[in-house]
């Protein structure tokens, strides 16, 4: 993957929580020309999931799907602050990333939340988000006029 400019598309399945094979898979994505990533079902988790994307900073990943992965409100913050911030390899906070699949998990309203405002504050390449089946169900909407409060 590292320096191949041809492969554009790449679905795992099987990876384990090893965060140093973790890392330098990001490391070989970075280095990669991948436009779509799909890690669904794999069982990550939330401390997966932030080496993730603590080491991801690829300037040409489109598309991005983390659907049943076992993420819980836990990696919420860290999955905002990649969405938002120019540690994603985008500078000024611009992002490549157009579409990102985050379905099946157990992120919960205050974790949903969290990704919405990271969407709403710092990110201008998203258009198609999906947050479907994470145990929202039954919880109160934020009211959006009152500043967003982390629960822990």
């Amino acid at each position: 993957m590292v320096g191949n400019e041809v492969l554009k598309v790449l679905g795992l399945a099987n990876l384990g929580p090893d965060h140093d094979a973790l890392a330098s898979f990001a490391t070989k994505i970075n280095q990669s020309r991948l436009e779509f990533l799909s890690l669904s079902g794999n069982p990550l988790g939330d401390a997966g999931i932030e080496t993730l994307f603590r080491h991801l900073r690829t300037s040409h990943l489109q598309e991005l799907h983390i659907n049943t992965m076992g993420l819980t409100a836990g990696s919420a913050s860290g999955l905002a602050e990649w969405i938002s911030s120019r540690r994603s390899g985008h500078s000024d906070g611009v992002h490549s990333l157009h579409t990102l699949k985050c379905n099946g998990n157990s992120l919960g309203m205050n974790g949903v939340w969290k990704v919405i405002h990271a969407i709403q504050m710092g990110n201008r390449s998203l258009v198609k988000v999906e947050l479907y089946a994470n145990q929202t169900a039954g919880t109160e909407i934020p009211n959006r006029d009152t500043p967003f409060q982390q629960t822990s």
